[in-house]
């Protein structure tokens, strides 16, 4: 994890900025000590998230806290990467959270212990609001519709459907199934630049997968020798002559 977060410092006197924590881990939630001496944050270590204390004057990191709950610096963080921490006035503390709990840090010992807390208060509980859904069902209207794609022509679309490929003429035709084939799904249409072929990927949990190739006209299909396996994303060189997919 390297580059998402780093710590800045503001010279007030000159505007400068400098960057003076981040890199691999990132560094989030500068916390500075009542003297000012001193800058507690977060980085990340592999997958686990730690406290570490920087001197601002020499540079050394010291880890103080292994123990964090996990940060949130690859998510949409509109809370923050980590609750608020802070130092007790006399500067020999830390406060903050993890695991559910509200830990005091004694910062020279690096040993933690747990604040007490509780509260009494009285919660309602709503009725759970529920629907009756049939879900056995032989017909049903298909309420999403997935790897759209649009004839070159723009005189029709195929797409993906509860596992299988359909087309339907543009603008207001009916959708109709593009194979007969049962057992395997059919993903990733795409056409030729020229409109005249249709690719698509298959997959079957027992033979796996393969690319064909389709003529629109005609319907007849080709089967790439490309070996089994799962493919995605196949896309038609310009000239129509060659495909290019991804095997994952």
């Amino acid at each position: 994890l390297e580059g998402i977060y780093v710590i800045k410092r503001f010279e007030r006197e000159t505007g400068d900025i400098d960057v003076i924590l981040g890199g691999t881990g990132g560094a989030i939630r500068p916390t500075p000590s009542p003297d000012g001496k001193y800058l507690a944050y977060i980085k990340r270590e592999d997958f686990d998230s730690e406290l570490y204390l920087y001197d601002l004057e020499s540079g050394e990191e010291t880890r103080l806290y292994t123990e964090l709950d996990r940060d949130m610096q690859e998510t949409w963080a509109i809370h923050g990467v980590y609750p608020t921490m802070d130092w007790t006035p006399d500067g020999k503390h830390m406060i903050f959270w993890a695991g559910g709990k509200i830990m005091k840090l004694n910062v020279a010992e690096k040993s933690a212990n747990i604040i007490p807390f509780s509260v009494e208060t009285t919660k309602k509980v709503q009725q759970a609001l529920r629907f009756e859904t049939n879900l056995d069902q032989d017909n049903f209207k298909v309420k999403m519709l997935r790897m759209v794609q649009v004839a070159p022509n723009g005189k029709q679309v195929t797409y993906e459907a509860l596992g299988h490929l359909y087309q339907r003429g543009l603008p207001s035709g009916e959708p109709e199934r593009l194979t007969d084939r049962d057992g395997a799904w059919e993903l990733y249409p795409t056409y030729s630049r020229d409109g005249k072929k249709l690719a698509y990927v298959t997959w079957d949990d027992q033979k796996q997968g393969q690319i064909i190739v389709r003529d629109v006209a005609s319907g007849r299909e080709q089967v790439l020798d490309t070996g089994m396996g799962k493919f995605v994303e196949p896309v038609f060189a310009p000239d129509g002559k060659s495909l290019v997919y991804r095997k994952i």
